[in-house]
């Protein structure tokens, strides 16, 4: 549970990176001011374009914003070669490699197109009125950035940061990107966004973000698909307003929250979970052992870069729930002669949840196949071990196949079953071991009290099965 935990919390932060890797081209705009001057005649604005155009196209220009391009994002940074026709002008690419201790691991762009205008020249701002960026890839670790498809017909070449600021100043009014691919973590437990379109608009000095399309992948999760997402950016604040995923053939997950990118940096996330399915969300041989459905929610809390100050609290409730192909549950069919246990048909499984420090307490459990069995109470369960305090209740028809159960151990009824508690402080492999030590006890003393019993050893079979029961 441990890790599936951590890979969730994973994909949730990552979802704040369509946003943040989005933005990577994107430069806040001062608020407008007034009294600005006119803007220049067509005539004129034409002879300046004109005499722009082999300036625009230098390799020194391309150099100057190559160097101002790595001082913004803090990698190593080149352009290739500028083209433009009038005021529209072209690159063919754009890459970057990050610097040490920069989330930023290397970052191609292929397709970049810019429609600009010299209005208001004069107060040294070059105002572009739309950029479009065929396709972005982004990388942020070592592990991932191998994978960056090479689409370019050559590379350019890198320059470092500049140590000044630029004499213009870009006033981008949207951006358009096309199809973003976002790489992140390691083989482990890496993700990916792929094929993501992303619109990007200024919102005064803030950066508003919508997107659609493409999927989302992370180790230990399905595959899901991306329908839509807003974000609002107000540095060093990311509010996730709406995003929505599609899982399974018929799932999907809302989520809502603030990401903060300071040092450190921290995380409020709301996820909605409607119609998952379990199977979905499960590895290993349970996998093929459980099947059904799930709503839920989950409040992510986290300070990045400390586990222990990471707490996911929400609740669950599963549907049309079956345990199947389990050892355990075979030998109770065989044992009380109820088949039911073979495909065991949970109607509820509810309970609210709270993971921190590597412990996750539940509370409000509830699981019950009607006519056979209820468990309810509370648990935590940390390295492997639990300690709970529940209370399980069976039917009659399944408490009559225990000796002595009756009198000695399920000695309370309401609700339609017997009662007894359990407190399983202990291995999860021996969760269990308390209550059938009481039932063998109770078996045990249930035949000492038959008449023939000193000759005929009554029970035997029964108690050996008993003890080999779970």
């Amino acid at each position: 549970m441990r890790t599936v935990v951590k890979r969730t919390l994973l994909w949730i932060a990552a979802i704040a990176l369509v946003g943040a890797g989005a933005a990577l081209f994107w430069k806040p705009r001062a608020p407008a001011t007034s009294n600005v001057k006119d803007a220049p005649a067509p005539k004129a604005q034409s002879i300046v374009v004109n005499a722009l155009d082999r300036v625009l196209e230098s390799p020194k220009l391309v150099q100057m914003m190559s160097k101002q391009a790595a001082k913004m994002l803090g990698a190593k940074s080149g352009f290739l070669p500028l083209k433009w026709d009038g005021l529209n002008g072209e690159s063919a690419g754009f890459v970057a490699v990050g610097m040490p201790e920069r989330a930023l691991t290397a970052l191609r762009a292929a397709g970049l197109t810019a429609s600009c205008s010299l209005a208001e020249i004069a107060q040294k701002k070059i105002r572009v009125d739309r950029f479009t960026i065929a396709r972005l890839q982004v990388a942020f670790s070592k592990e991932t950035a191998g994978a960056l498809q090479n689409d370019l017909s050559q590379e350019p070449q890198l320059f470092d940061p500049s140590e000044k600021d630029g004499e213009f100043r870009l006033d981008i009014r949207e951006t358009d990107i096309q199809s973003v691919d976002l790489l992140f973590g390691n083989p482990r437990a890496g993700g990916s966004f792929r094929g993501v379109t992303v619109d990007l608009w200024p919102d005064g000095p803030n950066l508003v973000a919508s997107g659609y399309g493409g999927s989302f992948a992370l180790s230990g999760l399905p595959k899901m698909e991306i329908r839509e997402f807003k974000v609002h950016y107000a540095k060093p604040d990311l509010r996730l307003d709406a995003a929505t995923m599609l899982v399974g053939l018929r799932g999907a997950i809302d989520v809502k929250g603030d990401v903060v990118f300071t040092q450190p940096g921290k995380m409020d996330i709301k996820l909605q979970f409607s119609k998952c399915d379990l199977k979905d969300f499960l590895t290993g041989a349970f996998r093929s052992k459980l099947s059904g459905a799930f709503d839920g929610d989950a409040n992510v809390k986290e300070q990045f870069g400390s586990e222990e100050q990471t707490s996911v609290e929400g609740s669950v409730k599963c549907t049309g729930t079956e345990l199947h192909d389990i050892d355990a549950l075979r030998k109770l069919a065989d044992f009380t002669g109820e088949s039911a246990f073979r495909r065991l048909h949970l109607q509820v499984i509810s309970g609210k949840y709270r993971w921190q420090a590597a412990a996750l307490e539940v509370s409000d459990f509830v699981a019950e196949s009607r006519g056979l069995l209820r468990l309810q109470g509370s648990f935590t369960l940390k390295a492997g071990n639990i300690h709970g305090r529940l209370q399980l209740g069976v039917s009659a028809r399944v408490l009559k196949s225990f000796p002595g159960a009756r009198e000695e151990v399920f000695t309370r009824s309401h609700d339609g079953y017997f009662w007894t508690a359990i407190s399983p402080a202990g291995p999860m492999k021996d969760a269990g071991s308390e209550l059938k030590q009481r039932l063998v006890a109770a078996a045990e003393r249930h035949f000492a009290k038959l008449l023939l019993a000193p000759i005929l050893k009554p029970g035997h079979a029964i108690l050996e099965r008993l003890r080999v029961l779970f």
